[in-house]
């Protein structure tokens, strides 16, 4: 004989499951766009675009561990302070289109917008 509790209980974690699965592929299509980038931006890397779109999506302070879950997800990546290497060269490819990451150290990243990128 099965336990009617248990079974009530498998019910509920089941469902709760199939939630937070369909959450987690909402914030993936939305973190993983294939919406093309403002034509201002150069050639990116993968990386590199992975880490904009981060920051564009996100107005605001934009923590290191979020930039590093969208570039290698909840597996295990490379070391963390990669993510100031991608963040550096990041920077440098954005020099001359008005754009700019500033950091805020121990806190993460922020994009700082040209005004007529905000207007718009």
């Amino acid at each position: 004989m099965t336990d009617p509790i248990l079974i009530e209980q498998n019910r509920q974690l089941r469902a709760e499951r199939d939630e937070l699965r369909e959450e987690v592929r909402q914030l993936r299509q939305q973190l993983f766009s294939d919406d093309p980038l403002p034509a201002c931006f150069p050639h990116l890397t993968p990386n590199e675009e992975s880490a904009l779109r981060v920051l564009l999506r996100r107005r605001g302070l934009v923590t290191k561990e979020a930039i590093y879950k969208a570039l290698y997800g909840h597996r295990d990546g490379p070391d963390e302070k990669l993510v100031d290497v991608w963040v550096h060269k990041l920077r440098r490819k954005l020099e001359g289109t008005g754009y700019e990451i500033i950091t805020s150290w121990g806190r993460g990243y922020e994009l700082v917008r040209p005004p007529e990128a905000i207007a718009a």
